[in-house]
């Protein structure tokens, strides 16, 4: 596939600009269509940022699918604490935090240490610090969000359903 050749070549903005396109097509589709690959990347990942961040949101997918809850958490919240998350794709890992967040007492307990999720008040306000400065730099213009038309529209309903 174009990313693997694109990384074989060592052409980062190339690497960058596939992994950018995967990221797009992940939010409008929710499907990771080089799942196998990320998962198989190692310190290759850290070629572009872009990609370090698609190998690394592959891996909350694995943790959560594989109920480690807080674990996946954690990793959600470094992603968007160290700014390595695209912007436009703030909203969507702030909404797959939701379901750790709103737990409640019974669905989302760690198999593995049988304890639950509880984030801590530094985790939920670096959460809402996150969204804030979302809403106040994607509606005044400081970032300028990529994406085509279907993708923006998509964001601001996710940043209001997260408001609520």
């Amino acid at each position: 596939n174009a990313l693997l050749w694109s990384m074989r070549s060592g052409d980062t903005s190339l690497v960058s600009a596939i992994a950018t396109k995967l990221l797009e097509q992940y939010m409008l589709t929710r499907e990771l269509p080089v799942a196998s690959l990320l998962d198989n990347l190692g310190a290759e990942m850290l070629v572009a940022p872009e990609l370090t961040f698609l190998a690394k949101y592959r891996e909350f997918h694995c943790l959560y699918a594989q109920a480690d809850f807080w674990n996946a958490f954690s990793l959600l919240v470094n992603l968007l604490t160290s700014n390595l998350a695209p912007k436009q794709f703030w909203p969507l890992l702030l909404t797959d935090c939701l379901p750790m967040v709103e737990y409640d007492g019974g669905s989302l307990a760690n198999h593995d240490r049988e304890e639950s999720i509880v984030p801590s008040t530094r985790q939920c306000h670096e959460l809402m610090h996150c969204l804030e400065e979302f809403e106040v730099k994607t509606s005044t213009r400081v970032w300028n969000l990529n994406c085509n038309d279907e993708l923006k529209a998509t964001t601001k309903d996710t940043v209001r359903l997260l408001r609520l």
